[in-house]
């Protein structure tokens, strides 16, 4: 799991602009798998094309905060800010680190968003954001980078806008949805006009 973001709430992520979503963000937690099919284990699938899924999670500050297995997760990461720290995590689905609504997501062939950037991940970027609390990303912003105190948080750790390299971005949100609305209003007012 990773998480990327800026040292104020106010930076915001400055990913890839996919219908705004990423960049409307304050964060984003990052899941990782290896596709088991092409791949032994994660090492090998990080040099193989389509050997990665990442599924990437946006998440915004929300006033009336977040669910109770969040405030658990939060409470278990607070343990292990430094690289490497390991807590045993109980009674955790994925399922509850993703939004309400999995439906509607952005997918493209991408890479790793840090070094060494190896093309080689499928991206899934969910169209609903989830909702976060002040805390928890106070507790985010504790994480460091290496194994001592005095290392740097890991904030400030997103990666510049990447061009597409003609790599095709899908998704199954009605993008048009409001647009083909708005013309069926405009129609229907210009024939009421009309009589």
């Amino acid at each position: 799991m990773r998480k990327v973001r800026g040292k104020s709430t106010s930076e915001g992520l400055r990913a890839a602009r996919i219908g705004e979503l990423i960049d409307k963000s304050l964060a984003q937690l990052q899941l990782f798998a290896y596709n088991a099919d092409l791949c032994q284990n994660f090492s090998s699938a990080v040099s193989t094309p389509h050997g990665i899924v990442g599924i990437s999670v946006l998440l915004k500050l929300s006033p009336d905060g977040q669910s109770a297995v969040l405030d658990e997760f939060i409470s278990s990461v607070k343990s292990v800010s430094l690289e490497n720290a390991k807590k045993g995590f109980h009674g955790l689905s994925l399922l509850d680190l993703l939004p309400s609504n999995i439906g509607e997501y952005v997918t493209y062939e991408g890479s790793f968003a840090f070094p060494g950037c190896e093309e080689t991940v499928t991206w899934i970027v969910f169209n609903e954001a989830l909702s976060i609390s002040q805390n928890f990303l106070n507790v985010l912003r504790t994480l460091r980078l290496v194994n001592y105190d005095e290392s740097p948080p890991m904030s400030d750790n997103s990666r510049p806008l990447q061009p597409t390299n003609r790599r095709s971005i899908k998704t199954n949100i009605r993008l048009h949805s409001e647009m083909e609305q708005m013309r069926a209003e405009s129609f229907q007012l210009d024939q009421d006009l009309d009589n």
